[in-house]
């Protein structure tokens, strides 16, 4: 089957992420694939894909309405003779869809990564990907329920995709500590998190210094980048923790330093939004480290609280702080929840189980298409 994905960007990102494990599972399966990115960045996954030998295609915007590359790719459909149109995120999501109705070919849309729209104007771009896509795809069950009255017959729940060979390489804690300068730490916190309003790493802060006062040799690791990074550190040094606070940017050996928190914490700002299914949760409880995560949205389907991790109220520094005080003090109970996490995600995150769901999406489209055209052509009659 050929299949043409059309994204936003492919910067690194959860939505991102996804989209090249199914590109990975796809191409391993010999689906021809092509892809179209939106934007061209100057870090992210494209390296990773051009080695798989996966083509990009950049078809770029000049300006927010700009809706030059929907005939672009509508061209590049009819040109390779696509069977199906995949798109990700919500303005790759639009793109692709109009591109899809164009050329008469089936669309399906990934677009709901998150259990809460941010703005009126993305509440509306995301009813209208739900009335005019063939299979309308959320990663959790509350994207679909926070934002719908009712499930419609075109919506599916695919829960994200891990491929555990990532972790499988052995990773030298004590090395990896000396190499980002944490070897006079005793307790590692971690956060993987983009330094944006959509993450609550402020309340991280504020929780770290009464988590300090009981264990002082404890540092808080926190791993990504963006546009909120200026008033985190500033925040740091006038708590006095610009020592306990590591700022490290965005990194590409992820896969390695998620082994390395004591515990991983994954803070929300409800006020503007609730996870889906995040990578960073899901990861970090793949590779057995106990897990902390704001309540709400699609976190609670796959967080039981006290059985799997721990679950706080948004916004709470004392609870957070209550938490990651009661992991690094009861050394059974975080072993007892990261052996149960790490049973939870390796069930639900099968890699192989996430290509199968799209794969099964892809032949109920292709077949209702072809039942549609021998109705159209009378052969049916």
């Amino acid at each position: 089957m050929k299949i043409l994905f059309v994204i936003d960007s492919l910067r690194f990102g959860g939505a991102q992420r996804q989209l090249v494990e199914l590109i990975k599972g796809l191409h391993y399966r010999r689906h021809d694939v092509h892809l179209v990115s939106l934007k061209k960045d100057k870090e992210g996954y494209a390296e990773i894909l051009t080695a798989l030998g996966i083509e990009l295609f950049y078809y770029y915007r000049t300006f927010n309405y700009d809706l030059k590359p929907v005939f672009i790719i509508s061209q590049h459909i009819k040109n390779n003779q696509i069977d199906l149109v995949h798109s990700f995120m919500t303005v790759g999501g639009l793109m692709g869809m109009l591109a899809a109705k164009l050329t008469e070919r089936p669309i399906v849309c990934s677009a709901l990564r998150d259990a809460k729209d941010s703005d009126f104007m993305m509440k509306i771009e995301h009813k209208i990907l739900a009335r005019f896509t063939n299979t309308f795809v959320a990663n959790s069950r509350a994207g679909f329920t926070n934002r719908f009255k009712r499930m419609k017959p075109h919506f599916r729940v695919v829960y994200n995709g891990v491929d555990f060979s990532r972790f499988e390489a052995e990773t030298d804690i004590l090395k990896l500590k000396y190499e980002l300068g944490l070897s006079d730490f005793k307790y590692v916190i971690g956060m993987v998190a983009s330094l944006s309003e959509r993450k609550d790493h402020e309340t991280l802060l504020d929780a770290a210094p009464l988590v300090i006062q009981v264990f002082p040799d404890t540092c808080f690791l926190l791993v990504g980048d963006g546009l909120n990074r200026e008033y985190l550190v500033n925040k740091a040094k006038k708590q006095g923790l610009e020592k306990n606070i590591i700022f490290l940017g965005y990194r590409s050996d992820v896969d390695q330093i998620i082994r390395l928190p004591d515990v991983s914490v994954l803070l929300s700002n409800s006020d503007v939004h609730l996870e889906g299914i995040s990578n960073a949760i899901m990861e970090s409880m793949a590779v057995g480290v106990p897990v902390i995560a704001s309540e709400g949205g699609g976190t609670d389907e796959i967080v039981i609280n006290d059985i799997n991790g721990i679950l706080v109220p948004a916004k709470n520094s004392q609870k957070t702080a209550d938490a990651i005080i009661e992991l690094l003090r009861d050394k059974n109970k975080a072993e007892k929840l990261a052996n149960k996490a790490k049973i939870t995600a390796r069930g639900i995150f099968n890699l192989k189980r996430y290509v199968d769901d799209y794969e099964n999406i892809y032949r109920e489209l292709k077949i209702e298409e072809e039942y549609l055209s021998c109705n159209d052509s009378g052969s049916y009659q």
